[in-house]
């Protein structure tokens, strides 16, 4: 098979598609580990009562990976029990926790690993939340499938059940008599669940036999959660994933999922904003950029562009900054923007068009208020009530801006306390800032 070519994470197709199904363990949560420790104590108990010829610990990094991830507890505990040569009979589901038989072997570890669960918790493997609920955005049916009979108080101890409409795991296909993975019977039992045809469903998954599993299923398009390196992302792709994603990606939809502001002052932007168009006006300096300005290492920078972006398409959309046109557009380069250099006295328009504004013989003044003013007039929209300005600043400069809006528009005061600015609204940081923007995006 030809290596497939995988997507960047902003390119993500859902376009015909009706569902997607989640891989549970190291796609949603981080209870991988937990389940790869709870096997190392039971089989580590094991190998010291059998006797020293196979008293070598149990190896998560070989063992885990090669017999027991993603298989039901009875035939990865059988799996590592022949790879070591040990034989023990395969006993009933009624025997005790303990190493008498494979089904009291696999008790204990289910045993181990509900105490490590009500321990320590469950994590969220990277931000792959956020995918979920990206998905849901776009008015996807979620599910999530799991070898393990421990799907529904995972995704309790993750906070996560109300985020997916059907879930199957190890108990359900015990039951139907459905096989693991590579196998393709949880994929295509899900699908039936949802009454989606597998070709209408999109398979999110992070492993070789997921991803095999999931073209013999014949779901629509496959997803690959990459959390190593270059080479594991190529080597996914080859296998047969359309796109590939890594966490970098994840953890910037999980900060455009999360919720701008507090209910309230959320309540209360919606209202002042009513069923008017908005109009943004975001400053550069501080607001979007970091005192380096917005640098390709940054985290952020790719999320602000793409939020820019996807803005402009919908609504008039404006960067003001200190610093002169071609640096402004060199740093930013965003479509469909209009950069405001020089504090608002260099403007191009998206269309190519310059504005510059001649400096009068008496050196008047100039603000960031008469700059907001002057864009206003230029979009054409300064006497238009049906427009909301939407100003995002982080300084003093800005406060000039917020009171020439006043009680027209919205002032957003980015990095500074309440009582320290004029502005209704208050944002913490630059992520913040992403989110209002994601925010509005989504409205």
């Amino acid at each position: 098979m030809e290596p497939r070519t995988a997507e960047s994470g902003a390119s993500l197709r859902t376009a015909g598609f009706a569902a997607v199904i989640f891989d549970l363990d190291a796609v949603l949560t981080g209870a991988r580990m937990l389940h790869a420790w709870a096997w190392k104590n039971a089989f580590d108990r094991l190998f010291h009562v059998t006797g020293s010829e196979h008293g070598r610990p149990f190896s998560i990094e070989s063992e885990y990976a090669a017999c027991c991830h993603g298989r039901p507890r009875l035939d990865a505990a059988a799996a590592v029990l022949a790879a070591r040569g040990i034989r023990l009979p395969p006993g009933t589901p009624d025997d005790l926790p303990g190493t008498g038989s494979i089904h009291a072997l696999a008790t204990l570890k289910h045993d181990i690993f509900l105490s490590l669960l009500e321990a320590r918790g469950i994590e969220q493997a990277g931000s792959a939340l956020g995918l979920v609920a990206e998905f849901r955005r776009r008015g996807l049916r979620t599910a999530v499938v799991s070898a393990s009979r421990n799907c529904i108080a995972v995704l309790a101890a993750a906070g996560a059940l109300e985020l997916f409409d059907a879930k199957l795991d190890g108990g359900d296909a015990a039951r139907g008599s459905l096989s693991p993975k590579p196998a393709p019977d949880f994929l295509i039992a899900m699908a039936r669940e949802l009454d989606v045809p597998a070709r209408r469903c999109i398979a999110v998954e992070d492993s070789a036999a997921g991803i095999r599993a999931a073209r013999k299923a014949g779901c629509g398009r496959v997803i690959a959660l990459n959390r190593g390196r270059q080479e594991r992302a190529e080597a996914l792709s080859h296998l047969g994933a359309d796109t590939v994603l890594d966490d970098r990606w994840l953890h910037e939809l999980e900060i455009a999922a999360a919720a701008p502001l507090d209910r309230p002052a959320l309540e209360a932007l919606e209202a002042r904003l009513g069923d008017a168009v908005p109009a943004f006006f975001v400053d550069y300096e501080g607001t979007l950029a970091s005192q380096a300005g917005l640098r390709a290492e940054d985290p952020l920078t790719g999320l602000l562009k793409r939020l820019l972006a996807r803005l402009a398409r919908r609504y008039p959309t404006a960067v003001i900054s200190e610093c002169n046109l071609e640096n402004l557009r060199g740093e930013l380069d965003v479509p469909g923007i209009v950069y405001a250099a020089s504090d608002g006295r260099e403007v191009e328009l998206p269309e190519g068009r310059r504005v510059h504004r001649a400096e009068s013989a008496a050196g008047t003044a100039w603000d960031r208020g008469e700059a907001l003013q002057r864009l206003l007039e230029i979009l054409g929209v300064a006497g238009d009530r049906s427009v909301v300005p939407v100003y995002l600043g982080d300084d003093v400069r800005d406060e000039d801006a917020f009171a020439a809006i006043d009680e027209r528009g919205i002032g957003i005061s980015v990095g500074r306390s309440p009582e320290s600015t004029i502005a209704p609204f208050t944002l913490p940081d630059r992520e913040a800032v992403c989110r209002l923007l994601a925010w509005f995006s989504r409205q």
